[in-house]
C-alpha cells in the first residue's frame, strides 16, 4: 500500500482492508513507520518505534483473528498505559529509563482489539500541561489540546487514530451541541 492511499483511510477502514485480505498488518505497519519517519523531524512527536517486532503486529505479536482493529498500526501515548518490556517515562526525566513490568488493563484491551502498537509518542511531563514541551524529549511542534494534536496528525499524515471517524456521531459532540449550533452533516457509512 502506498502512503497516499493509506492516509485516505481511518483505523476502521484499514481494519476492513486487512479483514478482506487486501493488505496485511505488516504492510500497514511499514507505511505507518514511513509516515512517522517522514513527519517526526518536523513535529518531534514520536519518541521511539519498534519496527522489527512482531511482523505486522509489532510489540504485541500476531493480532487476534477477527479482532475489530486487527493489524491497524497504533502509536501509544507515553502516559498511563504501560506495555510490558517497554519504556514508560511519562515525559519526565524522573521516570527516564523506566520499563514497565507488565501490560496495563488498557494495553491488554488495545491488544485484544487487534491494534499493532509500533511505538510511543511524547507527552507533557506527567501530562501536567496542555502543551507538549517536556524537557526529556524537547517540545513537540503541535501545541494545544489533544484535539489540536489529532488535527495536526491528520494534516501531517501521521498514522490514524482508532477513534471514530465521524465527528457528528461521537458522544462528546452530541453533548456539546447546542440549539444555536447547527448539526454536523451525517457521515456516510
Amino acid at each position: 500500500m502506498k502512503l497516499s492511499e493509506y492516509v485516505t483511510h481511518d483505523a476502521v477502514g484499514l481494519a476492513e482492508l486487512v479483514a478482506r485480505g487486501e493488505v496485511t498488518g505488516a504492510e500497514l505497519e511499514g507505511v505507518a513507520l514511513e509516515a512517522a519517519a517522514a513527519v517526526n523531524p518536523l513535529l518531534n512527536a514520536v519518541v521511539e518505534t519498534w519496527p522489527a517486532e512482531g511482523g505486522g503486529a509489532s510489540a504485541g505479536g500476531t493480532p487476534t483473528a477477527g479482532a475489530p482493529l486487527a493489524g491497524v498500526p497504533f502509536l501509544l501515548k507515553d502516559i498511563g498505559v504501560t506495555m510490558a518490556g517497554k519504556r514508560t517515562e511519562l515525559g519526565s526525566r524522573l521516570a527516564e529509563g523506566n520499563v514497565a513490568a507488565s501490560d496495563s488493563y488498557l494495553m491488554r484491551r488495545l491488544r485484544a482489539a487487534g491494534l499493532a502498537t509500533f511505538g510511543r509518542t511524547t507527552t507533557p511531563e506527567f501530562a501536567y500541561s496542555i502543551t507538549t514541551e517536556a524537557v526529556l524529549y524537547g517540545p513537540t511542534a503541535t501545541p494545544g489540546t489533544s484535539a489540536a494534536r489529532r488535527a495536526a496528525q491528520a494534516a501531517a499524515r501521521r498514522p490514524p487514530s482508532p477513534r471514530a471517524s465521524c465527528p457528528s456521531r461521537t458522544p462528546r459532540t452530541r453533548r456539546a451541541r447546542s440549539a444555536s449550533r447547527p448539526r454536523a452533516p451525517a457521515c456516510s457509512a
